[in-house]
């Protein structure tokens, strides 16, 4: 592949989308793929030289997102396939946009060579999603934003490759917007189960950006006492803690590794998390998971292997689990998966290459 050239597009602001797209760019890299990067965002990824930005400013109200969403973006990402049809890519993936989820730009471009990433669904139409989703202004944002739903809708079956990170991705791909897709996990290897022992110091972490999905409230109800990593969001989750719980937001890439191994357990309780790469790092850095049981959780999560499959409904009944662990000096489980982004771009070559 001397000199095979990848586009990506994306419009996702800094978080576990972001990440992904940059642990498969290095792992392309290293194979001697050329890529390109689109983006409507003017933050670049490391170590990205080929970055295109094409700057569109965040929404003001939800009448600037309506027409954002439908006009600005629209426009925008026409000009940016006809770019992209022009410099003759091998491949194009598509990751998702904050603004409409499934970007317009899936309509412009060759159907047989664009492949969409799917996360998750234009979620705060299909699932209560923040603490105020019942307040009178989020109502109305959202009656008001209602024709993103269908955009959404449009966009993502516009197109015809698309590859799910777990198969709770894909099965709500296929309910909410009735198209197939192949499961690819992003960065997680499946290995031979190897026994793992470490010294139990009775820490408890929970890890994520500070919004009412990746379950902060539900950890610390179970465990008072939980140390909270995650980067500020517009939603206000302090009020919804126990008052002596403090948030570290200041988390530095380089520290995240330590941050998980100053720790014995890791509350992994996201609400419908898609696939979860908190989850992925805490059992590849040897913490032992107590994870909700729904979303893409069990499918990182092997109960009884490298964590424990909790039901949050009852509160009391998941605190006597996790408190018969936490009496043990020592911690045994068994790995089942490792972080490999090459193993990734290994099977997204395989599936792209066989289309």
């Amino acid at each position: 592949s001397s000199c095979m050239k990848i586009a990506i597009f994306h419009n996702l602001k800094p978080g576990g989308g972001l990440n992904l797209i940059n642990s498969l760019t290095n792992s392309f890299k290293k194979k001697g793929y050329k890529i390109d990067i689109f983006s409507h965002q003017k933050v670049k990824l490391k170590n990205s030289k080929n970055h295109f930005p094409f700057p569109i400013d965040e929404p003001a109200s939800s009448f600037d997102h309506l027409i954002k969403a439908t006009f600005t973006l629209k426009k925008s990402q026409r000009n940016i396939s006809k770019l992209i049809i022009q410099k003759k890519y091998d491949y194009i993936f598509i990751f998702p946009c904050n603004v409409t989820q499934a970007p317009h730009i899936l309509r412009f471009l060759p159907k047989e060579k664009t492949f969409y990433f799917f996360l998750e669904p234009k979620r705060e139409f299909y699932e209560k999603t923040s603490f105020d989703y019942y307040t009178p202004k989020r109502f109305l944002s959202r009656l008001i934003r209602y024709l993103e739903k269908i955009i959404d809708q449009i966009n993502c079956k516009a197109c015809t490759h698309i590859i799910s990170s777990s198969i709770f991705s894909q099965t709500n791909l296929n309910k909410i917007y009735k198209k197939n897709s192949v499961v690819i996990y992003p960065g997680m290897k499946p290995i031979k189960p190897k026994q793992i022992t470490v010294k139990n110091n009775h820490k408890f972490l929970s890890f994520g950006l500070l919004t009412m999905l990746k379950g902060h409230h539900i950890s610390a109800q179970i465990i008072p006492k939980i140390s909270i990593y995650g980067q500020k969001s517009h939603e206000n989750i302090q009020r919804y803690l126990p008052r002596n719980i403090t948030i570290k937001t200041d988390v530095k890439e380089k520290d995240i590794k330590n941050i998980y191994k100053k720790h014995t357990f890791f509350l992994a309780n996201q609400i419908n998390e898609p696939f979860g790469l908190t989850t992925l790092e805490a059992t590849s850095n040897n913490c032992y998971v107590f994870g909700k049981n729904e979303g893409g959780t069990p499918e990182i999560i092997k109960d009884g292997f490298n964590g424990t499959l909790i039901s949050t409904d009852n509160i009391p009944k998941a605190q006597k689990i996790i408190e018969k662990f936490n009496k043990k000096k020592t911690i045994t489980f068994k790995k089942t998966c490792i972080i490999d982004w090459d193993y990734t771009v290994d099977q997204i070559l395989q599936y792209i290459n066989n289309v």
